[in-house]
C-alpha cells in the first residue's frame, strides 16, 4: 500500500517535529501495511521559491535517511510536494521539481480553499491534459 500524502519530513512544515517523530510515524505506517510513502511537504508559491523549497526538502530527507539507514521496519520514502494551486501553475516552468521523485509524472495538487471559478477549473483542465502528468487532488 502507498501513502501518497504525508508530512513525514522533520521540521519542514506542520508535520513531524523531529527525526525521532518521523521514524515513529514511519514505523507505525509500516505496521499498518504501508510499504511506500511519499513525503509531501506544503509548497506555497507565495511563501517560498522552488529552489529554496527543494533544497530544504532534500536536506530534511537526507537527515532522515541517514538516521534510518539499515532499518527494515519502515516504508520506502519518495519525495514530492503538496502544491497549493496558484494562478499560472499550468505554465509554471519548475513544476516538474514538485512532482513525485521530480520525474514529472505525479503531482499532489491542493485545491484552493476559496470557491472555484471557471479560470481555476480551466487551469486544472490544462494540467490534466499535460502529457504524462497525473494529478492527485487534495480537496
Amino acid at each position: 500500500m502507498i501513502d501518497v500524502h504525508s508530512h513525514i519530513l522533520p521540521k519542514i512544515d506542520d508535520g513531524s517535529k523531529s527525526v525521532e517523530m518521523s521514524i515513529e510515524m514511519m514505523k507505525q505506517s509500516y505496521a499498518q501495511g504501508i510499504d511506500t510513502m511519499i513525503a509531501t511537504p506544503h509548497f506555497y508559491i507565495s511563501h517560498v521559491d522552488v529552489e529554496h523549497f527543494v533544497k530544504r526538502r532534500q536536506n530534511a530527507y537526507d537527515t532522515l535517511m541517514e538516521t534510518v539507514d539499515g532499518m527494515t521496519d519502515i516504508p520506502k520514502l519518495n519525495l514530492g510536494a503538496e502544491v497549493l494551486f496558484f494562478n499560472g501553475i499550468s505554465v509554471f516552468d519548475d513544476l516538474e521539481k514538485l512532482t513525485v521523485n521530480n520525474n514529472g509524472e505525479y503531482l499532489l495538487l491542493e485545491m484552493p480553499f476559496s470557491k472555484w471559478n471557471d479560470k481555476i477549473l480551466r487551469e486544472v483542465e490544462v494540467l490534466c491534459m499535460t502529457e504524462n502528468l497525473k494529478l492527485l487532488l487534495h480537496i
